[in-house]
């Protein structure tokens, strides 16, 4: 069951390099196939991979990977599990540790990029991952015999040598076809390969690298229940720095954000540091730029320089300075006004109002009756004084008035380094108000929001249970591994007397359930391949042909003999 979506708008697509058109400080080819292959389909049938570091992006690797006819829009998107990749062997012991790999629900479009599918395969079976974000693309228009393969080099701990080996798996009917370029794995070089960017900072960037938070936080706040003594002046101040952001295919919102720069910034000539949502920018994490369009309008490229995709938050930067928004102080509460500003459905600079309606400080969320759509995602959450108090972030589905708010505390040590969340959301310092504070009506909030987590996460539950079952039903050879597979999934959490240890607790077991469900489809996916390999490898056999003089060996299910040759005896 799905609760929340994410803000998002649509934006164009990118065009990306293809092997012939680009710039290369660094090209190599492998071989290609040393005999003929006829166990899979014509249309499958890999035969080179190459690699290069293009001029114009040095921060990336490519890998492009040939095949024998042209590449067809839903080759790897025809209903059969299809999909074609590259193995990455590190430490070149001749066993992949990682793979780049086309998603066999997304069919390939024109010149533009989607995101494949990063595989990690270090547990001892291949796990669906976020480590790193690949992207894939071909050139449907000139009909182009290769897809490729992007990553960041400072995604992996690539060394001066590594191995690599491109694939692809076919599954007609049940008869799991696969084939793999070149016949043993390829050792690229990148010695004398000019290096990657110096500002190029992955999601886990070190604390060195991050801003940090300037110890201004404020003490207290007069009446934060009521609205602003002028909401026009307030609204006109907030306006000025908060931006809309464009990526690739989506588009959300930010804000400057008070910190202190690192000199690594200051001295590429950045000049503010924008928060906003990681899953706005997520689809930009290959090429680590966006596009800012500032409150005047003005467009300007911003570069991502820290992100974190749990707590769904990110910092980009750009060279133009706009006010800084404080967003440290008192923890909010129930009851409180509240201000969203963003750009809805592209329309920037737009204000909606509210109370924040829960608060989980445990758990650093909250939501709030101000209105929040698509194209908030991003935008600063504030109090009456204007003070950030978090990211609007999504809403729940079927519901208006529903809001979702990520905590300014998410950003610590992700995005910004802040030594403690308490200099964040100080929960020692009361704020000056005549009204009293309910405690049961906050507790009864804080359980009404688990719960809608907790009623979600069970249903996920329920539903890899159920795909645990189907697959042990279709790979009877492995029940054992699924059953024991199945007795480390996550407990459901039980109800205490303590509402906040209670929303902690259930969020927990929401994102140990979203973990769990990762881990099992990448377990049946692997026992697939496994058996598919096996049922391959003991269908095949293989030939001699002759042709005069010429001896060639012939694999597959029902090797024949090519034209001009004939069996021999």
């Amino acid at each position: 069951m799905v609760v929340t979506f994410c803000l998002l708008t649509s934006a164009l697509l990118q065009t990306q390099l293809s092997p012939a058109n680009a710039a290369w400080s660094n090209y190599q080819t492998s071989a290609a196939h040393s005999g003929i292959k006829q166990s899979i389909d014509i249309n499958y049938d890999v035969q080179q991979v190459h690699f290069g570091i293009n001029d114009s992006d040095l921060s990336r690797y490519y890998f492009y990977l040939n095949f024998v006819k042209p590449v067809s829009a839903k080759l790897f998107n025809d209903g059969k599990g299809s999909f074609a990749g590259i193995n990455i062997d590190l430490n070149n012991d001749g066993t992949p540790e990682y793979s780049l790999q086309s998603d066999p629900l997304i069919p390939y479009d024109g010149n533009y990029i989607h995101s494949g599918i990063f595989v990690d395969k270090t547990p001892g079976y291949d796990l669906i991952s976020s480590k790193c974000a690949v992207q894939t693309f071909t050139d449907m228009a000139v009909q182009a015999d290769w897809i490729g393969f992007s990553i960041l080099r400072s995604c992996l701990p690539f060394q001066t040598t590594f191995g690599v080996q491109g694939f692809s798996f076919h599954d007609p009917k049940g008869k799991f076809e696969f084939d793999l370029v070149p016949d043993k794995y390829w050792t690229i070089s990148i010695a004398g390969a000019t290096p990657a960017p110096a500002d190029a900072f992955a999601g886990a960037a070190s604390s060195t690298d991050l801003p940090k938070v300037l110890e201004t936080a404020e003490t207290s706040i007069a009446n934060p229940a009521n609205p602003p003594d002028d909401l026009v002046a307030l609204a006109a101040s907030e306006t000025r720095s908060v931006v809309t952001i464009s990526c690739a295919n989506s588009l959300g919102s930010g804000w400057a954000a008070k910190v202190q720069m690192t000199s690594a910034m200051t001295k590429a000539g950045y000049k503010s540091f924008i928060i906003t949502n990681h899953h706005v920018i997520k689809d930009c994490i290959p090429t680590q730029n966006v596009t800012v369009t500032l409150p005047n309008q003005t467009k300007v490229t911003g570069r991502l320089w820290a992100w974190d995709e749990i707590n769904d938050v990110a910092g980009v930067v750009i060279k133009t300075e706009l006010p800084q928004l404080s967003w440290q102080g008192v923890a909010p509460a129930e009851g409180w006004w509240a201000g969203v500003e963003g750009s809805p459905l592209g329309f920037p600079g737009v204000l909606t109002e509210g109370i924040i309606s829960s608060v989980t400080p445990t758990g650093f969320l909250a939501t709030t009756t101000a209105h929040i759509n698509p194209g908030n995602s991003g935008g600063p959450a504030f109090e009456r004084m204007g003070r950030v108090i978090g990211i609007a972030t999504a809403k729940y589905l079927d519901a208006e008035g529903f809001g979702i708010i990520h905590g300014a505390p998410l950003l610590c040590g992700k995005v910004i380094a802040c030594g403690s969340t308490s200099l964040i959301w100080s929960a020692n310092t009361n704020p000056t108000s005549s009204a009293t504070t309910d405690l049961q009506s906050q507790s009864d909030a804080l359980r009404a929001a688990g719960s809608i987590v907790l009623e979600g996460a069970k249903v996920v539950l329920a539903d890899t249970m159920a795909d645990l079952n189907e697959a042990k039903i279709d790979f009877p050879s492995a029940a054992a591994q699924f059953q024991a597979f199945k007795a480390l999934a996550p407990k459901v959490p039980a109800t205490t007397s303590n509402a906040a240890a209670d929303v902690t607790a259930i969020s927990a077991f929401a994102t140990n359930i979203a973990a769990y469900e990762t881990l099992v489809h990448a377990k049946i996916n692997a026992v697939a391949l496994t058996i598919a390999k096996a049922k391959a490898a003991a269908k095949t056999k293989t030939i001699t042909c002759v042709k005069g003089a010429i001896t060639k060996k012939v694999v597959g299910t029902a090797p024949k003999c090519p034209i001009g040759y004939k069996l021999k005896a």
